[in-house]
């Protein structure tokens, strides 16, 4: 027989302390359904069935409790959940939580990725890309995300996407046109949509917007800017200056009518 040599509160759970018949003493947490499901208040000793009956038992509790904090703050795929699991608890019990969860409909790959794509697509910019990557990276299967997105993917991204350059273009505003190209087609590329979309939209967003004035009054600051630093009377220095304002992304024939 092993003996129950202390039982007291610790936290939310209990301590639970045996000594078996050899002297060897071993303590270990003890969920509260666990104590009142084996009357160990009103126990002295357990059979060594009994223990491995318990613990068998407790460890399944508590996982599960582990489990439903983590899905209290997020939904998550089976096996973005297990992958959560197994730092708490050996593989067989992980499996059985998870059955478990599914049975009881709080697990729920569908249900799970439904809210991922719904969530992102309602509530931000992203393109089916950057969808796809975020579901991936929450383990649901691919075959599974692809066929999610598909509605969204054969709708028109034309509006969703100019929305995202005209939420992103102010931060780019202070560049020259050629450079703001590149830098809102590098966000809707690292944004989950299509290059070829997003020149296309790119394009008629930039034809709406009067970038000659824009673009000369920008060189105008920059030149003044930087004249102290290059002596325009000389060709090789002036040269430099116009390459760096060409890195800018200012157009040569702008730089050269400037500097005359």
């Amino acid at each position: 027989m092993i003996d129950i040599t202390k039982l007291k509160a610790s936290g939310k759970l209990y301590e639970l302390t045996l000594k078996d018949e050899s002297g060897t003493i071993e303590t270990f947490k003890v969920h509260p359904d666990t104590v009142v499901h084996h009357h160990l208040f009103n126990k002295k000793t357990l059979t060594e069935n009994q223990v491995k009956t318990l613990k068998t038992e407790n460890a399944s509790t508590l996982l599960s409790e582990k489990a439903l904090d983590y899905l209290s703050r997020k939904d998550y795929s089976r096996a973005g959940l297990k992958k959560k699991l197994a730092l708490h608890g050996n593989s067989e019990v992980v499996e059985s939580t998870l059955d478990y969860l599914e049975k009881v409909g709080y697990l729920n790959d569908d249900k799970a990725l439904d809210n991922l794509v719904e969530a992102m697509w309602e509530y931000s910019l992203k393109g089916p890309g950057a969808i796809k990557d975020k579901a991936l990276r929450e383990n649901f299967k691919e075959s599974a995300i692809d066929a999610r997105l598909c509605p969204y993917k054969e709708a028109s991204l034309d509006k969703r996407l100019t929305q995202f350059i005209k939420k992103t273009y102010p931060a780019y505003a202070r560049y020259p046109k050629r450079k703001v190209k590149e830098k809102l087609l590098r966000q809707c590329l690292s944004n989950g949509y299509e290059a070829d979309t997003a020149r296309q939209v790119i394009e008629q967003f930039v034809a709406t917007l009067n970038t000659q004035s824009m673009e000369e009054t920008l060189l105008s600051k920059r030149v003044e800017k930087l004249k102290d630093r290059y002596d325009l009377s000389d060709f090789k220095s002036k040269g430099k200056l116009i390459q760096k304002l060409m890195r800018e992304g200012f157009e040569y024939e702008a730089i050269k009518n400037l500097l005359k």
